[in-house]
């Protein structure tokens, strides 16, 4: 990985934290849909609501 790549990624765990509080908290709302992993292709480019995401589970 370039060295410009590695300080993308650091930027975003850096930001992790405060993303993961502000869900816990409810000031950012989250609203998942669930689908098997089984089925990425098929919900890969599936347009969701605005506050909606498609979670893969195993």
């Amino acid at each position: 990985m370039a060295v410009a790549q590695l300080a993308v990624v650091a930027d975003v765990v850096a930001e992790l934290p405060s993303l993961a509080e502000r869900i816990a908290t409810g000031a950012l709302a989250v609203d998942p849909v669930s689908v098997p992993l089984a089925r990425v292709e098929q919900v890969w480019h599936t347009p969701t609501a605005p506050g909606r995401r498609i979670v893969l589970t195993p």
